[in-house]
């Protein structure tokens, strides 16, 4: 079932079933008016019946012929019994004359009724089809119980034309909820086809369409907003797959057909135990380029695709560039890392950042063998501080520098300046620091003089 037939099918339920409570309430209300009334005319007949036989010895002649005259002026279907205190009839009158016939009277008057009467004054009840009221009458003569008894002939009919128009108006009604609800739900959904046939059109190939989100702020115009965030991460995605394919199919091809060109050569002729163990040398050289751009490459990829998966914990800073020291002048030992830890906040809690310590570990030694390697060896400053509620770090080396107009193309990936092409490498260390630093929102600064050296600066963000 669509949308629109389900909204219009629960809103007329919901409108039927609310109407339908107020027709029966108006029913209801209509019905207690109409006994209410009816016995109220049915005392009022009790009533007179007394003044005009009971009282008549009292009252003026004027008076009584009054009363005689509403007395005359009958119910259709009336009945009216009198009762002495011994329970016995003292006088009938009915509209109908067959009534008079014993037996059918067409309403039974017990001695338990009778005795209700006496004790509460005035008695409303219904014996089908008649209404009665009974009522305790003290007089000169005697103590008597009158009764006043008829079928609501008019009231009853008033109700069943009121149940035939409710009915009738039920079903209008119904029909015009009906279809006013499918006009309504139509008007409120004639954006969604327009969506429908925009994704339909959105393929693999042209994730950079998006949808039209409109100007009413709407569940609609959320709906459009939410997938074109979802395409915009596909999007993203995608180019993140086609760039990773493509920099691993263009930079592991030269290392391979390095390897495969020297194994082509050296197996073409017989060569000396020498020439085998230098051959072997050169293809372990390429071997090892190999591994370093693959793990390079693996890890920029694991960075964009595993971002929400990437687990972060606290990290005391100063003690983390103490490991990496130690694991760089391993590697290097004829260069030197010198950290400075002069300028540090007596609270060394305020040197934890939140981060995720293997990745911090891959950006700062890239930057330490960086420096180490454009510097030919020579020591490399590490300055920590903490400063204006910030955490700084600050790599200086002493090595060729980095002319000024290729500082920002320096992330770009396997992008290599030209002093650096003399250096071995592929372009993809730097590419992989700020990504690391994106993720950790740590802003990168690089300042560079050819010939001078070059300093990073790295600001932490306070927690």
């Amino acid at each position: 079932m669509t949308i629109r037939n389900r909204l219009t099918l629960q809103f007329t339920t919901l409108v039927g079933i609310i109407l339908l409570a107020v027709l029966l309430s108006i029913y209801l209300v209509t019905e207690v008016i109409t006994r209410k009334g009816f016995y109220e005319r049915l005392k009022e007949r009790a009533d007179i019946t007394a003044q005009n036989f009971l009282e008549q010895d009292e009252l003026p002649t004027s008076s009584y012929s009054l009363v005689h005259q509403k007395f005359l002026k009958g119910l259709a279907g009336e009945i009216i019994l009198l009762f002495d205190s011994t329970n016995h009839r003292q006088f009938v009158d009915s509209t109908d004359h067959r009534q008079f016939v014993a037996g059918n009277l067409g309403i039974s008057f017990s001695k338990e009724l009778l005795d209700r009467v006496r004790n509460e004054r005035v008695v409303y009840g219904a014996q089908k089809p008649n209404q009665f009221v009974g009522i305790y009458y003290e007089d000169n003569q005697g103590n008597f119980v009158i009764f006043a008894a008829a079928p609501d002939d008019i009231g009853n009919g008033r109700l069943q034309d009121l149940i035939r128009l409710m009915i009738i108006s039920y079903i209008i009604a119904l029909v015009i909820i009906y279809f006013s609800g499918r006009f309504f739900s139509r008007k409120a959904l004639e954006s969604i086809p327009k969506v429908v046939q925009q994704v339909n059109k959105i393929t693999a190939s042209n994730l950079h369409l998006r949808l039209d989100e409109g100007k009413n702020k709407d569940e609609i115009r959320e709906l459009a907003c939410t997938f074109n965030n979802m395409l915009t991460r596909l999007e993203s995605s995608f180019e993140m797959q086609k760039t990773f394919v493509s920099n691993a199919s263009h930079e592991l091809r030269t290392p391979l057909t390095s390897i495969i060109g020297e194994l082509e050569v050296f197996l073409s002729k017989e060569r000396t135990p020498e020439q085998y163990r230098e051959a072997m040398q050169s293809v372990l050289n390429d071997a090892h380029q190999m591994n370093e751009l693959t793990s390079g490459l693996l890890d920029i990829a694991q960075i964009d695709f595993n971002r929400s998966e990437i687990k972060l914990e606290d990290i005391r800073l100063d003690e983390l560039l103490v490991e990496i020291e130690k694991e760089v002048s391993a590697q290097h030992p004829q260069s030197k890392i010198l950290l400075n830890y002069a300028d540090l906040p007596e609270d060394a809690s305020k040197l934890i950042v939140k981060g995720n310590k293997q990745l911090l570990s891959i950006a700062l030694s890239n930057l330490f063998h960086n420096g180490i390697k454009f510097s030919n060896n020579n020591p490399v400053n590490c300055n920590l501080r903490y400063i204006n509620d910030h955490i700084e770090v600050r790599i200086i080396d002493k090595g060729i520098g980095i002319p000024e107009e290729e500082i920002n193309k320096v992330f770009q990936p396997f992008y290599r300046s030209q002093g650096a092409r003399n250096f071995s490498g592929h372009g993809v260390g730097l590419s992989l620091v700020e990504k690391i630093l994106q993720l950790h929102q740590i802003k990168i600064t690089i300042q560079s003089a050819i010939g001078k050296g070059t300093e990073v600066l790295l600001v932490f963000n306070p927690d």
